[in-house]
């Protein structure tokens, strides 16, 4: 590989930022016995564009999950994500 295919070609367009707005996230367990808890619960959250930040948290406390539902690989069970003050689920790339 060359050494300009790691770097991104043209900026992602972005205006505001993500803004999570009282997020809660629960896994159905139903199917395995288990009682269903919240992964998120009230979740807010406010990232600048062209910021950088760190996820920090014990096992189980919910950074991965977080991770999902910004990359749309998991849907919240309430709340929202936003991009740049549009539904995460809505923004075509």
């Amino acid at each position: 590989m060359r050494e300009e295919d790691f770097h991104l070609k043209t900026p992602v367009d972005c205006r505001e930022g993500i803004r999570v707005v009282n997020v809660e996230m629960y896994y159905d367990i139903a199917e395995i016995g288990l009682n269903s808890r919240p992964v998120l619960s009230g979740l807010n959250l406010f990232i600048p564009c062209g910021s950088k930040v760190g996820i920090l948290g014990k096992s189980r406390a919910g950074k991965s999950t977080l991770l999902g539902l910004m990359a749309r690989l998991l849907q919240p069970t309430s709340g929202v994500i936003l991009w740049d003050g549009v539904p995460l689920n809505e923004v075509r790339a």
